[in-house]
């Protein structure tokens, strides 16, 4: 079970306790999870479980030079100390060195991860690859109907899709018809995002804010809008203060706060129900004075 951070409050704690306890013998049931806070106790606190940490699936100084031998790569003991303290033994890290070296022949190409990535991975995309990318760089996971909308396309070419497959940092779930992307080829795309044309960049924000509209997802709608500083598009979004209240956090004070401020006063008069979301939005807040003064 992948993702299991997600899954959690769906499913009931003593429901998997009770499944795996009638497991019968040599099945396993393995459930893949980001640190989540609290641990289960039900589950990790029962001595039926094995616990596989983060420092169990580090590569250490031995791990090292025997996956590289695997593919066919020898290494000094020397060579591997330095693939660990650059990587700190994290399996994406040693695959990119992997990766460089095997082409370059050498570790001396290989400076930062950032680097890597554009070595070994966004440099050997096409012109179109690396379009499709860029204009899903803000999703963490897609679907086909999502890549079409994006990519203002009614279909996609089977280079891209023999791409996605062939791809060693994008993960197609089968059964979910999703296409996941490693967070460290998405933060690199979306570097290059941010190096784009202002046109094109707002272009991209857009559609992502009206996919996010058409799902339903106005808060996420609202985030895009006020990126291209769209703010009647913004507004004409049929929020409601549970949007507000559910997705409470620092960032999101910061973007209601931002929103209301660059707003001109022009167009925050004519959408006065929105006004009154906000209003309450401020509340939850505690921003006791511009309550009143909106």
């Amino acid at each position: 079970m992948d993702n299991y951070q997600f899954v959690r409050s769906r499913i009931p704690e003593r429901y998997l306790k009770a499944f795996y306890g009638a497991l019968p013998e040599g099945v396993h049931l393995i459930l893949v999870t980001q640190l989540v806070n609290p641990v289960p106790r039900a589950i990790v606190g029962d001595a039926q479980v094995n616990h596989i940490r983060k420092e169990h699936l580090d590569f250490d100084t031995a791990d090292i030079p025997a996956y590289y031998g695997q593919l066919g790569l020898r290494l000094t003991g020397e060579q591997a100390e330095w693939i660990r303290r650059f990587t700190g033994g994290w399996a994406a890290g040693v695959y990119l060195t992997a990766l460089a070296y095997s082409e370059a022949g050498t570790l001396q190409a290989v400076n930062d991860v950032e680097a890597l990535i554009r070595a070994t991975v966004w440099d050997k995309l096409s012109g179109a690859d690396r379009l499709f990318l860029l204009r899903l760089c803000n999703f963490d996971s897609f679907d086909l109907e999502t890549a079409r909308f994006l990519n203002e396309t009614d279909w996609i070419d089977a280079n891209i899709l023999d791409m996605l497959e062939r791809n060693g940092f994008v993960w197609h779930d089968m059964g979910e018809r999703r296409y996941y992307i490693h967070s460290i080829l998405q933060l690199y795309v979306k570097k290059e995002f941010d190096a784009c044309s202002g046109v094109f960049r707002e272009r991209v924000l857009r559609l992502t804010a009206q996919w996010h509209e058409k799902q339903g997802n106005n808060f996420l709608a609202l985030r895009y809008y006020a990126l291209i500083g769209d703010f009647r598009a913004a507004l004409s979004l049929p929020l409601a203060t549970s949007d507000f209240s559910s997705n409470a956090s620092a960032e999101n004070r910061k973007l209601l706060l931002s929103v209301l401020d660059r707003c001109p006063p022009e167009i925050r008069a004519e959408f006065p129900r929105a006004m009154i979301v906000f209003a309450f939005a401020l509340f939850i807040y505690n921003e006791t004075e511009r309550v009143v003064a909106l």
